[in-house]
């Protein structure tokens, strides 16, 4: 004999409500509304010896007063320009969105293709809400392939370094041999 569970009223009600609450939420409401700090754009084309900038930007944020990001790059396809040739070591330029009151770290890893930033505002600057460019970064192509540009860290924080969360969305960048003319016979 088969056993029967009894039906509870109140879990169809539950399961009801439910299925009610999903279907009233518009898809991507989540994305749309949420921080992402992303690559753009998202994927470029250069030849090998020619340069492209890319800019890290944050979007859709509230009260920003510090940035950290760690990407990574493929050294043997890419190579990062130095933004500060009068500082020791290779760096990338500091966006508009905050005022580089303290850099933190701004270095580049060109054997390991890391590239590490961090900085943040400092009083009177007020927070950053809204979206901008937090960095900006030259590449210049080395030898043909795809680069993925990926995020391997981000932390975004208030004026009380408190942490809070974003997506990330990271991009590529294609580097193509230079074409040799083929020479017409006459």
């Amino acid at each position: 004999m088969k056993k029967q569970f009894p039906t509870l009223p109140h879990c169809r009600i539950g399961l009801a409500l439910l299925v009610a609450l999903l279907l009233s939420v518009p898809v991507g409401y989540g994305l749309a509304q949420g921080t992402m700090v992303v690559v753009d754009p998202p994927s470029s084309e250069i030849t090998v010896g020619a340069m492209t900038t890319v800019n890290i930007r944050v979007e859709n944020v509230t009260d920003l007063y510090g940035a950290e990001v760690h990407l990574t790059f493929d050294p043997a396809l890419l190579e990062v320009i130095d933004a500060d040739p009068g500082t020791a070591g290779v760096q990338i330029e500091p966006g508009p969105l905050l005022s580089p009151d303290f850099t933190a770290q701004n270095a580049v890893d060109q054997a390991a293709g890391k590239i590490d930033f961090a900085i943040a505002q400092m009083p009177p600057h007020d927070p950053v809400s809204g979206s901008g460019v937090l960095a900006i970064i030259t590449f210049q192509g080395k030898a043909a392939g795809t680069s993925a540009i990926d995020f391997a860290n981000v932390i975004l924080s208030d004026r009380d370094g408190q942490p809070f969360s974003a997506g990330t969305q990271g991009g590529s960048i294609t580097v193509t041999s230079e074409e040799t003319p083929t020479a017409t016979p006459t």
